[in-house]
C-alpha cells in the first residue's frame, strides 16, 4: 500500500474523531497547535444563525490535508493524534484502536510505527530504557537522525548502567559503548543460560556453543555499529539520507539488545 494511501486513512480516523468529540472552535485549536494555518479557515465562523457548520469545517480541513506533502502529513496527523493522547487519555482510547490498526502506536504520549519494535516489550524494560527507545523511534519519524541514534544509545546505557550498579561494577574510562555492552551481557549471564537450555533441549555442545557465539557476536557487531555511527553521525552533513536505513537498524538492535539484558 503507498505511504500516502496509509496517511489518508489514518486522517479518516482523525478526522472522525476530531468531528465527534470537539466543538467547532476546538477543532480549529488543534489544528492550529497541529500545524495547519488555520488562518486558511478564518471566514468559516460558527453563529446560531446563518453560521458555519463544522461539518463545512471539516471539508475545508480536507483540502488542506490533501494539499500537504507525504512528509508533512505524516508530521501533521502524528502530531494531531499525539495533541488528543495529551489532551485526555480516555478519550483517545478508540482513536488509539483505530490507529493501531493502521500500523501506528501511540505510547508513552507518542505516535510510533508498530513495525519499529515490538510494543510490548517495553512494559518489561526498565523504566529509562523504555523512554529513551520510544523517544528513538518518534525522533526517527520527525527526521531527527542523530537525536533517534542518541536515544537508542542511550536506552542501551540506561540498561547497561542497571546491571552495573546491581553487579557492583566500576566503568573503566577507557570502555565503550561496546565494550560495556559486553560486560553487561556477561554480567546478566544471557546467553550462558541460553547455552544450558538448549543442551537440555537436546542440542550437543559444539552446535549448542557454535550458536551462542555467533549470536554473541552478531550482538557484539550491532552494538559497534551503533557506537560508531554515534560518534561519526555528525560528518554526515548533507549526505544524512545515506545513514537513515542503519538508524533504522540501529533501533530494532537496541530493541533486541535490551531484550538480552532483560
Amino acid at each position: 500500500m503507498e505511504p500516502n494511501t496509509t496517511l489518508n486513512q489514518a486522517w479518516c480516523v482523525i478526522r472522525v474523531f476530531l468531528e465527534d468529540k470537539y466543538s467547532f472552535t476546538g477543532i480549529k485549536k488543534i489544528s492550529g497547535r497541529a500545524g495547519i494555518d488555520i488562518t486558511e479557515f478564518s471566514h468559516l465562523v460558527q453563529k446560531s444563525v446563518g453560521g458555519n457548520t463544522k461539518g463545512q469545517l471539516m471539508t475545508a480541513l480536507d483540502g488542506t490535508i490533501k494539499l500537504l506533502s507525504p512528509d508533512e502529513k505524516f508530521k501533521v496527523l502524528t502530531r494531531f493524534a499525539e495533541i488528543i493522547y495529551e489532551e485526555n487519555e480516555i478519550r483517545s482510547s478508540t482513536l488509539d484502536e483505530d490507529l493501531e490498526r493502521l500500523g501506528w502506536k501511540l505510547t508513552e504520549r507518542k505516535l510510533v510505527p508498530i513495525n519499529l519494535f515490538d510494543i510490548s516489550e517495553l512494559e518489561v524494560l526498565p523504566e529509562a530504557a523504555s523512554k529513551d527507545l520510544v523517544k528513538a523511534a518518534s525522533k526517527l519519524r520527525d527526521g531527527d537522525l542523530d537525536g533517534a541514534l542518541t536515544s537508542a544509545c542511550a536506552a542501551v546505557d540506561s540498561a547497561v548502567n542497571e546491571i552495573y550498579q546491581e553487579n557492583q561494577i566500576t566503568r573503566q574510562a577507557n570502555h565503550g559503548f561496546q565494550s560495556c555492552y559486553g560486560t553487561a551481557l556477561n554480567a546478566r549471564g544471557t546467553l550462558v543460560n541460553f547455552r544450558q537450555e538448549l543442551i537440555e533441549l537436546g542440542w550437543n555442545e559444539r552446535d549448542a556453543n557454535r550458536l551462542v557465539d555467533n549470536l554473541r557476536g552478531s550482538l557484539n557487531q550491532g552494538a559497534y555499529v551503533m557506537q560508531t555511527l554515534r560518534s561519526r553521525m555528525s560528518d554526515a552533513h548533507g549526505s544524512k539520507k545515506v545513514f537513515e536505513p542503519l538508524v533504522f537498524d540501529s533501533i530494532k538492535w537496541a530493541s533486541l539488545i535490551l531484550r538480552m539484558l532483560k
